[in-house]
């Protein structure tokens, strides 16, 4: 027992210098860590899991915080820094990582110093340091005397943070308060123009403005996306600041005429409905850039944020010095966010053409490409090389743009399956604008594929917090726990979508793939009718009375719309009715394509008896995924 004790102990610690070698490197993972041992990553996990109770991830992010804390201890650098340097690729990751793992945040280590319950509790459990048995073995005395301990050093401490914090208990209270307070959402900028088509110009200024503040990191920012189901809303301020859960709202409207510019705007206290800030301003269009930084700055003041340098800069750095080209990129974001990608990609053209050094219309450019290549529009195997160059390019330029790093990434996931370069450029996105809802989507749909279901959870409650009433966000999150089983919670999340947009295509088919995966097959035909004229209505009736829910899959087959993304719906009705060849070949086909929604197919509940087929096993190695699944 000794010798095999000593061989464990032997083995931890390799894995211990292994790690310190490569502390900063975020890449360093799992299957670095088994290459460098000399065994296979299932080898790894399978004897940690005997020595130290731990998944191989567990036991390298453990260390990772262990040696975190040892830093924030001796006061090495700030916890931001310390993220960085012990291979968090993100400080808001490494921040919610240490909070699960000590219990408090890594800004409240100085205050509890004299505590070390978390970090005891790693080092005495690891089989390194306990030269008697695994924890497991342990007498129960012994386990009744450490827990004991355990109390009195967190009473200790607990009483420690309070006396440290008695006398600042005031201040701290309204600092919370004013952190509570520090948040904003933008209702759709109202076009006074005579001409009704600067619709789009008053909208960018919006957009601009919106982006401004949304970079502030105190400040949070209710997405436009969500702002835009008031657009021509009756209810009140009070009202629309209690749905979204904000407490300042802002209005304004927009005139252009010729080469003259108007913004008349407020903040409104939203809880008492007041007034807290105006401004009527004209000005020439060619100070526009000026016109925007003001009021984006004025209502950072109003809101007691105190700008860092850098996001000072961020506000007022000029986008480009072409006037044109600037007209021509607002009218491309305008497209974009109406729904009109295709009619984007003309004017954002142009505008490079004005000005060939406009880093935002390179970056918005690429977004155009990435959301009809998601729609099946214009084909992945063509474009997803002129995408990622378009980012680079708007990287290159401006390297403070955190939106061509999320679209690259999409780029790299989505398409070319390289998964750890996608969520290197997902961090880097969230690290310049931690605000965005679509990035944090992004990241949760990234982390879902990859089997790290947990944290892919908290993106999508995050974009919910951003977004809240945007119809999108929960469909991902009725689409999570779909995937998951929980169909109540799905469904749940599905009413909450449909609520905000009746006539969402993808929510009431999510319906009828829930109720079809409970086998309750009378609902789910009356979600699938939802879908169709009524003319389609009474044939899917008719054959399911005669054929059952297959006939009605066989139906479906000959409807499927003709797009890049065909080969992948077909090939889920066809592994529903049991035609396992015909599905397979058609995920081939996919593979081939480079069919964007191929990284679901190892959760997709459709394919759940095709997951064994070789030619499966196949497709799931061929994209990289086969080692998030192996453990």
């Amino acid at each position: 027992m000794q010798e095999e004790l000593s061989m464990d102990q032997d083995f931890i610690k390799k894995l211990y210098g292994i790690l310190e070698v490569n502390l900063e490197n975020e890449e360093f993972g799992v299957n670095e860590l088994s290459e460098a041992i000399g065994i296979s990553r299932s080898q790894l996990h399978r004897k940690l899991k005997s020595i130290e109770r731990k998944s191989a991830s567990r036991f390298i992010r453990e260390y990772r915080l262990q040696k975190a804390m040892e830093m924030l201890r001796n006061n090495a650098a700030t916890a931001s820094e310390i993220s960085y340097s012990v291979g968090f690729g993100s400080p808001t990751y490494f921040n919610t990582c240490f909070r699960e793992f000590y219990g408090y945040p890594p800004g409240e280590v100085k205050f509890r110093k004299e505590s070390k319950l978390k970090e005891n509790d790693f080092i005495e459990g690891s089989i390194v340091e306990n030269n008697a048995a695994p924890n497991l073995k342990k007498p129960i005395r012994r386990n009744f005397i450490a827990i004991t301990s355990l109390i009195i050093v967190l009473l200790a401490a607990t009483a420690y943070y309070f006396y440290q914090n008695s006398k600042n208990k005031i201040a701290s209270d309204f600092s919370v308060t004013k952190t509570n307070d520090k948040s904003i959402a933008i209702l759709p900028f109202k076009n006074l123009s005579s001409n009704k088509e600067n619709q789009y110009f008053a909208d960018g200024i919006m957009e601009v403005i919106l982006n401004h503040l949304t970079s502030i990191e105190e400040l949070k920012v209710i997405s436009r996306t969500s702002m835009e189901q008031y657009r021509e809303t009756n209810k009140t301020i009070p009202e629309i600041a209690k749905e979204l859960g904000v407490s300042h709202i802002l209005q304004a409207s927009v005139q252009k005429d010729n080469d003259e510019i108007r913004i008349i705007s407020q903040l409104i206290d939203a809880k008492n409905d007041t007034q807290i800030w105006s401004t009527d301003i004209k000005k020439e269009y060619k100070d526009i850039f000026e016109l925007q930084s003001t009021i984006a700055e004025q209502i950072s003041k109003e809101l007691n944020t105190e700008l860092s340098d850098v996001e000072r800069i961020q506000i007022k750095k000029k986008p480009t010095n072409n006037l044109e080209a600037y007209n021509l990129y607002l009218k491309g974001v305008h497209f974009n966010r109406s729904g009109s990608p295709n009619k984007s990609v003309s004017y954002l053209e142009q505008a490079i053409e004005k000005d060939p050094e406009f880093a935002f219309a390179y970056s918005e450019l690429a977004v155009s490409h990435m959301i009809l290549m998601s729609k099946g529009k214009i084909s992945p195997n063509k474009n997803v090389k002129k995408t990622k160059e378009l980012a680079q390019k708007a990287i290159a330029l401006d390297h403070s743009i955190g939106e061509p790093h999320h679209v690259l990434a999409t780029m790299l996931f989505r398409y070319e399956w390289n998964w750890k370069a996608a969520e290197k450029e997902l961090l880097i996105a969230l690290k310049l604008n931690p605000n965005n809802p679509f990035t944090h989507l992004a990241y949760s749909k990234f982390l879902k594929s990859t089997n790290r279901m947990e944290e892919s959870r908290k993106h999508i409650d995050k974009a919910l917090t951003l977004d809240p009433v945007y119809h999108g966000n929960y469909f991902a999150s009725a689409e999570y726990y779909y995937c998951y089983g929980d169909y109540e919670k799905a469904f749940s999340e599905n009413k909450k979508g449909l609520d905000l947009k009746i006539k969402f295509t993808e929510t009431n088919w999510l319906n009828f793939e829930i109720y079809v995966a409970q086998k309750k097959y009378d609902k789910a035909i009356v979600e699938l009718q939802k879908l169709y004229k009524e003319k389609e209505s009474h044939e899917i009736d008719k054959i399911y009375k005669k054929f059952g829910i297959n006939g009605v899959y066989n139906w479906l087959i000959k409807f499927v719309k003709n797009n890049y993304n065909t080969p992948y719906y077909l090939a889920q009705n066809y592994a529903f009715i049991g035609e396992h060849e015909k599905a397979l070949s058609l995920l081939e086909k996919s593979v081939e394509l480079r069919v964007s929604i191929l990284i679901d197919i190892n959760i997709d509940p459709n394919f759940k008896n095709l997951r064994s087929e070789p030619r499966f096993k196949i497709i799931i190695k061929k994209m990289g995924l086969d080692v998030y699944y192996n453990e």
